[in-house]
C-alpha cells in the first residue's frame, strides 16, 4: 500500500463516514498498518485512510511508549473531536523539542 504526498488530491478531500464495518474495512486497516510500520524514513507513528488514497474516516497510531516499548496500534474510526486543551508541548524537555512530521509532506 503507498502512501501518498502532497500535491494528491485525495489530501485535501475531506473523508466519508464509515458505515460498513466489514471484511474491506478489516483488510483496510491490516494495509494501513503494514505502511505504517514499514515507514522507515521517517519512522510513522500515525497514518489516516486518505493517506493511503482512501476517503474513510480512519486513522491509526503505532507509537512507543516513554520506555521505548512498543504499544499496541490503536485504530480510530470515525472519530469526533469533544474538547481539546489550548496548551502546547513540545514533549518533556523544552531544551529538547520532539518535533513531528507527516509521512505526506516528506522533508517536512
Amino acid at each position: 500500500m503507498k502512501i501518498v504526498t502532497i500535491p494528491h488530491p485525495t489530501l485535501r478531500i475531506p473523508a466519508e463516514t464509515v458505515v460498513d464495518f466489514d471484511a474491506n474495512l478489516q483488510n483496510l486497516i491490516k494495509k494501513m498498518q503494514t505502511a505504517l510500520q514499514n515507514s522507515t524514513n521517517p519512522h510513522g507513528v500515525g497514518l489516516a485512510a486518505n493517506q493511503v488514497d482512501t476517503l474513510y474516516r480512519v486513522f491509526l497510531t503505532d507509537i512507543q511508549s516513554d520506555n521505548k516499548a512498543r504499544l499496541k496500534p490503536k485504530v480510530f474510526i470515525n472519530p469526533i473531536i469533544t474538547k481539546h486543551s489550548n496548551q502546547h508541548t513540545f514533549g518533556p524537555n523544552a531544551d529538547d523539542p520532539q518535533l513531528e512530521g507527516c509521512l505526506s509532506m516528506p522533508g517536512l
